[in-house]
């Protein structure tokens, strides 16, 4: 099975979506209750479920920011390393070595009110190879947390650049 999978009840409601690669779970699965709201998320690498969130849980979550006062960067997990981790464990070495003369590509994207990484766009390309996986592991980035203005969950616009060095 290759590509988009969707599921649905007996009364033709989307209760499910994802992706399918080589027969393999790829990506982000969703599971959706009856009014279309996600309940569930799944992250898989090749079959391997990688991560599940709660919506609701990491909603809760958000909820404690709120009460803050003044702004709150959008920002991944517990510190700053944990993206530079997360970037390390999935951008695919492999594909510098695949390039023409490797460079730095530079991803615009914006983190939306839920957390998740939208509007993936490249505000610098190099070449095709390295562009691609340059937005590919944004794409995929599990949710963060939004940012907060006196109060309020608002989108974050966020810049980031990627060098790729070919040995």
């Amino acid at each position: 099975m290759e590509g988009d999978y969707y599921g649905y009840d007996e009364k033709g409601i989307r209760i499910a979506y994802g992706e399918y690669i080589n027969n393999l779970k790829e990506k982000t699965w969703y599971q959706y209750n009856d009014t279309g709201k996600i309940v569930l998320e799944k992250k898989y690498e090749k079959g391997i479920l990688i991560e599940t969130i709660n919506p609701d849980t990491v909603k809760k979550e958000i909820e404690k920011v709120l009460t803050t006062k003044g702004e709150v960067e959008a920002s991944f997990g517990k510190n700053k390393k944990d993206w530079v981790k997360f970037l390390i464990k999935n951008i695919k070495s492999e594909v510098a070595e695949n390039s023409v003369k490797g460079g730095q590509v530079m991803v615009g994207y914006v983190v939306d009110k839920t957390g998740k990484c939208t509007n993936v766009y490249l505000r610098k390309s190099v070449e095709f190879v390295l562009d691609e996986e340059a937005k590919r592991v944004i794409e995929i980035s599990p949710l963060w947390n939004p940012a907060v203005v006196d109060g309020k969950i608002v989108k974050a616009y966020r810049l980031q650049p990627l060098t790729f060095v070919k040995q």
